[in-house]
């Protein structure tokens, strides 16, 4: 197979695996769906309530060098310290008929054994750009509170530049409002000139709305 096919290949397979992605979710039932994929350098968390980006050389959160989220209330970093996995990314889905209705992301950590009665579906691990295009889909579709949290994960996918995409995403007026202001915090985020240009022409197109632009 030479190098024009595999490339072929590989533009036809990774919306398919996506696609495919998301039909197991959509045919799960009603609960939570669990998927993991692998983080790219720098992302580390807790397994819990913290994820930090940007770590290197051993330094990461506040005055190292590091950006760290906080969820589910405040960490005193400089009372308290905690092992930084690098990775997995963890993302639990809750899915109602078919959609998903809100999500939770983590980083490093392992899935706690659920009851033998809940209703959790485990989908295992996924590669990083399957994922990202799945959450990519989500993210372009659902006005829910699912498509404004699927953001975050795909933003810490290994191998794969996510800027373009958040920027195609801020850009679609088809989209949520709440998708596509999400997507431009976190094209904010990105580092390198060419997403800063990206953000840059964003905020002075007059074709985007106000509430959109506000995020940058």
């Amino acid at each position: 197979m030479n190098g024009r096919l595999v490339l072929a290949w590989a533009l036809v397979a990774g919306p398919a695996a996506a696609q495919r992605l998301g039909a197991r979710v959509a045919a799960a039932p009603d609960g939570t769906v669990r998927l993991s994929f692998a983080a790219r350098p720098g992302v580390c968390g807790n397994g819990r309530n913290v994820i930090a980006l940007e770590c290197a050389g051993g330094g990461c959160g506040w005055g190292r060098g590091g950006h760290t989220i906080m969820l589910d209330g405040g960490f005193g970093g400089d009372e308290v310290e905690y092992d930084c996995e690098p990775g997995p990314v963890r993302v639990s889905l809750t899915v109602r008929t078919g959609r998903v209705q809100s999500l939770r992301t983590y980083v490093g950590g392992r899935w706690v054994t659920p009851p033998r009665d809940a209703a959790v579906t485990d989908l295992g691990t996924a590669s990083p750009r399957d994922a990202v295009d799945f959450l990519l889909g989500l993210a372009t579709r659902e006005d829910t509170r699912g498509g404004e949290e699927a953001i975050l994960p795909l933003t810490m996918a290994d191998s794969v530049t996510v800027w373009p995409m958040l920027l195609k995403l801020a850009r679609d007026d088809r989209a949520p409002a709440r998708t596509r202001r999400q997507a431009v915090f976190w094209l904010g985020q990105a580092a390198g000139d060419a997403a800063t240009r990206g953000l840059a022409d964003l905020v002075d197109d007059g074709d985007v709305d106000r509430d959109v632009k506000e995020q940058a």
